[in-house]
């Protein structure tokens, strides 16, 4: 569109200046024949690149074609007007069509292509170079000099003028363009780092529609389902009332998101005072497994510590119960547009629910199931084994270990000199 306003503006000033001049000479006339077939060859193309957008033609290699015939054009028009007037070529930046250079130029910083405009600009310096440096001779001819005379006329001056506007406002569009996009980025950014807030980080990372539809389709995946909760929440939570309840939830969540994250876990959810946590979605199970049971240990660790401080401040001490269980899981995004959530499903999650309960009930801090021992490669001598359990739900008894918090905590005392989980 700036093509086309500039090629019309210019055409109606140059008809205008023509016909308000009483006679033109040859030389006059040839100017004109030669700024109307600029203009409107500049118009031209102008029309050819906004109808293979609409029509749907456009190609990445036109606004090549484009750029490079805006350049031949400005350079046409500088070596044949001054040999039109058989001036030498050491007065060819006079015409006005030089101010042109710099439409062409600046009009292609709105495509926001820096090798287009790289391109451009070399073959408009070699093109230059060319028409106005190779055989130019030493001092002014009388064609010379008429030649100079001619192209600070009036309708020289009034040409130069226009261009200089239309440089101006493509840039004003410019820079107003840039700001437009990068505020459209900033908003974008700042509802994705919203967003994320209130997302898991398989989905945090994955908002593009192509990754949320891979997401959507769910994939089968080995991995270890870890719960902890807050082992006599309910109390605690009475006792020391609402606000302090609050404060402790996110002193807890803030303490199980770092062992999570440093042991390469992904928190499925937060529930209550509880957690749901995955290992092994982009990981051997082995590894997933080993990872499982050193945020175990940390997450004992840090309990334990956060515990002895607020007991020295006076508070309620914490302690948590968690379960580990791997097993064969299916994992995607489910939802709609206005609702979406990436979770784990199968039986390996209910089984690890249901080995939690079974350490609450053997008032044990952790209870890992033989499938997680075994794929980490662990000594289950380490553990206390406890006989075959029978879980809702299972056909087979399953073989479980446990230590209580006791145990763990002897243990977190003699990590440095003995072997990690």
């Amino acid at each position: 569109m700036i093509r086309l306003a500039a090629a019309l503006i210019i055409g109606l000033t140059i008809v205008v200046l023509t016909v308000s001049a009483d006679i033109l000479s040859e030389g006059e006339a040839g100017d004109v024949l030669l700024a109307a077939w600029i203009v409107f060859s500049y118009f031209l193309i102008g029309v050819a690149s906004i109808s293979v957008v609409q029509l749907g033609y456009y190609r990445l290699w036109m606004s090549w074609a484009f750029g490079i015939a805006d350049i031949s054009i400005v350079l046409c028009n500088l070596h044949f007007g001054a040999r039109i007037h058989s001036a030498g070529s050491v007065v060819a930046f006079a015409a006005p069509a030089t101010f042109f250079l710099f439409v062409v130029l600046v009009s292609q910083l709105i495509r926001i292509r820096p090798v287009l405009q790289v391109t451009l600009t070399l073959c408009l310096v070699a093109g230059l170079f060319f028409v106005t440096l190779v055989g130019m001779e030493d001092g002014l001819s009388d064609a010379d000099i008429v030649y100079l005379t001619k192209n600070h006329s009036p309708m020289s001056n009034t040409v130069r003028f226009l261009l200089v506007v239309l440089i101006g406002v493509i840039c004003i569009l410019v820079v107003w363009r840039a700001r437009r996009l990068a505020y459209a980025v900033a908003q974008q950014r700042e509802r994705e780092r919203n967003a994320t807030r209130f997302l898991s980080p398989e989905l945090a990372g994955n908002l593009s529609d192509r990754k949320l539809d891979e997401l959507r389709q769910g994939r089968a995946v080995r991995i270890v389902v870890m719960f902890v909760d807050i082992r006599g929440f309910t109390a605690i939570s009475e006792a020391i009332g609402a606000h302090a309840t609050t404060e402790l939830l996110t002193e807890f969540r803030s303490h199980i998101e770092r062992e999570v994250t440093a042991n390469d876990g992904v928190i499925d959810k937060f529930i209550g005072d509880g957690a749901m946590i995955v290992f092994g979605l982009n990981e051997s199970m082995e590894r997933a497994a080993q990872h499982a049971l050193k945020a175990a240990e940390g997450i004992s660790a840090t309990v334990s510590r956060w515990s002895e401080e607020r007991e020295g401040a006076g508070r309620t001490e914490i302690n948590v119960v968690m379960s580990l269980h791997a097993g064969t899981a299916v994992a995607g995004a489910i939802g709609d547009a206005h609702h979406l959530e990436f979770g784990v499903f199968g039986s390996v999650v209910n089984e690890a629910s249901r080995i939690e309960a079974f350490a609450k009930q053997r008032n044990l801090q952790v209870a890992v199931s033989d499938a997680v021992l075994s794929a980490a490669g662990a000594d289950a001598a380490d553990w206390v084994e406890f006989p075959p359990e029978n879980l809702r739900g299972r056909s087979e008894p399953i073989r479980l270990f446990g230590l209580s918090n006791a145990e763990m905590q002897k243990r977190d005392r003699a990590k440095a000199s003995g072997p990690e989980i």
